[in-house]
């Protein structure tokens, strides 16, 4: 089972109340195992085999993805995405990522793991 997969799963797992779905904004990126998701709501979850680091994702004017931990200013990537091959790239992610393309369920499901960070301490009230 790929990470992907077992990530969604898991999500599943947690208690998707479906039917409604969410998560239409959201990208997935994948390289290897390991799984980035910038979410519609500003947030990204990023596990690198089986660590997760959360935080906020802002475009700067140029386009590029910049993902700082939690709600502090430490930088955790700045991603590049490559419409034309449909990948992305960060100095500090080395390797490429592929942007995944999910059918609305598995969406949804990997937007539950974006929505539960609106619960977070650091989130922005």
């Amino acid at each position: 089972m790929t990470k992907l997969a077992a990530l969604l799963l898991a999500t599943s797992l947690a208690g998707c109340l479906c039917g409604g779905y969410s998560g239409g904004g959201d990208q997935v990126f994948q390289r290897n195992t390991d799984v980035l998701i910038l979410c519609d709501n500003g947030a990204f979850v990023l596990d690198q085999s089986g660590v997760e680091t959360d935080g906020m994702a802002n475009s700067d004017p140029s386009g590029t993805e910049v993902g700082t931990l939690d709600d502090t200013a430490q930088v955790v990537f700045t991603l590049t995405v490559d419409h034309s091959t449909n990948s992305a790239s960060a100095p500090e992610l080395p390797g490429t990522w592929a942007s995944v393309s999910l059918d609305m369920v598995a969406l949804d499901h990997a937007n539950l793991q974006c929505s539960r960070l609106t619960q977070a301490t650091w989130w922005p009230k």
